[in-house]
């Protein structure tokens, strides 16, 4: 009976913090409640042997400053699980840079010069569109690795851009793939930040943990 509840307890905790990005991102699967304590559910992961959640309890915890993660009264989690939390988010930096650098493809690198100062564009190759400046990304960019977005792994990253309306559907494509490329380098990595290979790693932890109990 304990057995069937701990997994019941699993199977719910799972659909607030899931294991693939696709759950993450679908609305009728995944539900944050209101009072949600993310660090002080990567506490109980740790002390329960729940691996599979560890990873997106990790994330939704460092969405908090480094600041607020160490003086926050509304968690109840030990000073050690916010020690975690923070070197999570300070770690969560180099990854999300590597992700944003290696999510080009070939055309993205073909800029245009444009303007009076020479800036560097994205253009559509067919169509000649030529509107979103390199530096224009920065700012999105900046929020992105310092986890300065309500959510990184939203779908309408892209819409964050001033100009995203304005531009053709072909380039509104190349903008939303460049994020989503980003978005799962980012996911993919977020098990290593939490001592595990990948999610396939997390997965058989998970399995391990599930079959000592039967």
């Amino acid at each position: 009976m304990i057995d069937d509840l701990r997994e019941e307890a699993v199977d719910a905790l799972t659909s607030i913090f899931p294991s693939s990005l696709a759950s993450w991102t679908d609305n009728t699967f995944h539900y944050l409640p209101p009072d949600l304590d993310a660090m002080y559910a990567v506490e109980l992961a740790k002390q329960h042997d729940v691996p599979i959640i560890l990873p997106a309890a990790c994330y939704l915890a460092s969405l908090r400053t480094a600041r607020r993660i160490n003086i926050t009264k509304k968690s109840r989690a030990s000073n050690a699980t916010r020690w975690t939390c923070a070197v999570f988010r300070d770690e969560f930096t180099d990854v999300a840079y590597n992700a944003l650098l290696h999510s080009r493809s070939d055309q993205d690198s073909r800029h245009v010069l444009r303007g009076p100062f020479g800036a560097r564009c994205w253009r559509d190759c067919n169509d000649g569109c030529c509107v979103l400046t390199e530096g224009s990304f920065a700012d999105g960019e900046q929020k992105f690795r310092c986890l300065a977005l309500s959510d990184v792994f939203s779908p309408t990253l892209g819409r964050m851009h001033p100009k995203y309306n304005k531009i053709c559907k072909v380039l509104k494509s190349r903008v939303d793939q460049y994020w989503l490329t980003a978005q799962g380098k980012v996911w993919d990595a977020l098990p290593s930040l939490c001592g595990y290979k990948d999610w396939a790693a997390v997965k058989a932890a998970q399995a391990a943990v599930a079959g000592s109990k039967e």
